[in-house]
């Protein structure tokens, strides 16, 4: 197991709060000079998994802009960019937790994709897609 999957098992089982280098790099098999190799610190790391998990989302809204993709119908794309979210949010519930509940940032993360995916809605409309 890597050691950002370990320590996001850590945090999201723990919280931030709760969650001890010496834990993560115990159950990592690796020891605390390994991972500061990698990492400042413990923040650094939940930065880092947070950051990816934004990441993640942000690149999929992006990338499910209706009007880019002409070549199926309508509710074949909404459907296939429904379970691309939700496929996101399935694969790494560690992360999902740490992303969407945990972190103090979780309400602003999730209005800026209601905003991106709003905005989608919107190019969306201007281009014929919806009414």
């Amino acid at each position: 197991m890597q050691l950002l999957e370990v320590a996001a098992a850590e945090f999201a089982e723990r919280g931030f709060q709760h969650t001890r280098i010496s834990d993560i790099v115990a159950r990592a098999g690796v020891t605390q000079p390994v991972f500061y190799q990698y990492f400042a610190g413990k923040q650094a790391a939940y930065d880092e998994l947070v950051g990816m998990f934004a990441q993640r989302l942000r690149q999929e809204v992006c990338q499910a802009r209706l009007s880019d993709d002409q070549d199926l119908p309508v509710e074949v794309r909404v459907r296939r960019g429904v379970s691309n979210w939700l496929a996101i949010l399935q694969e790494d519930p560690n992360l999902t937790r740490i992303g969407f509940f945990q972190v103090d940032a979780a309400e602003a993360l999730k209005d800026e994709l209601v905003e991106m995916i709003s905005e989608n809605v919107r190019i969306d409309q201007r281009a014929g897609v919806f009414r």
